[in-house]
């Protein structure tokens, strides 16, 4: 039995001993957390690269009228998602949900609506075929000019989110503006859209106007494009991610 000093320095030793091993397990959490975030991270702007090199192959197809006989936009579709991710390595289909994820993420950065985008990647192919031709009009239209512009947005995309939701002003609800796409006019009107739950005006351009790809747009995009070691890069990552979690490094 302890009386006195003695009881209160064991006291202040076990306490001490308690509030250390708290203040290690404290950081160790900061650090695991820390660590999770930078992977979660890494692995969006890998799945975000994927997602640029499987709008910009689409597009130039359809917009190129490239497609092989009998194929069909959604087949293209389907063919560019597969490419990029290995069933046998995805059976929860968490890097398959993780790039379509980020396409859907392109095509609303380029004013593709979500109703639109929703019906890209529907079970109806009728349905998703006409969405598809849609989008790569939109996009075309949409996409910024090769150069400083082009490459800001990339970068934007990848790294960050983008401050504005268009690249030109919105053209006031009902009223029109016109826009140079290719060396064609082509003619904008203002609507209201939902975007991050925020009612904003954006620019539709306005149907039955064809564009395509200018050669600087093709070069540029292809400059974006993920190069075959990347989608290798993103499975070695996703495998890496996946294995914290059952040793339970990362929380789920």
């Amino acid at each position: 039995m302890k009386f006195g000093g003695l009881a209160r320095a064991d006291r202040t030793l076990v306490q001490s001993i308690f509030d250390s091993a708290v203040s290690d397990n404290l950081d160790k959490s900061i650090k695991l957390s820390v660590a999770e975030s930078r992977e979660q991270q890494s692995l969006i702007e890998h799945a975000r690269e994927q997602a640029l090199h499987i709008v910009s192959e689409l597009v130039e197809a359809i917009s190129d009228e490239t497609l092989e006989e009998g194929q069909l936009p959604s087949d293209l579709l389907d063919e560019l998602l597969l490419e990029v991710v290995d069933e046998s390595d995805d059976e929860d289909n968490t890097h398959f949900d993780l790039i379509v994820g980020a396409v859907s993420d392109l095509l609303e950065s380029l004013d593709v609506d979500e109703s639109v985008i929703a019906e890209v990647f529907g079970e109806d192919v009728e349905a998703s075929d006409a969405a598809i031709e849609s989008v790569v009009n939109t996009l075309i239209a949409n996409l910024p000019d090769a150069g400083d512009e082009l490459d800001e947005f990339v970068r934007e995309f990848i790294y960050g989110e983008p401050e504005e939701e268009s690249d030109f002003d919105a053209a006031k609800p009902g009223s029109t503006k016109i826009r140079k796409v290719s060396g064609k006019s082509v003619v904008y009107r203002g609507t209201f859209a939902i975007r991050k739950g925020k009612k904003v005006v954006v620019n539709k351009r306005l149907p039955n106007q064809k564009v395509r790809l200018t050669a600087k747009q093709k070069g540029a995009l292809k400059k974006a494009r993920l190069k075959s070691h990347t989608a290798n890069a993103i499975k070695t990552r996703l495998k890496s991610f996946k294995k914290g979690q059952k040793l339970g490094i990362y929380k789920r």
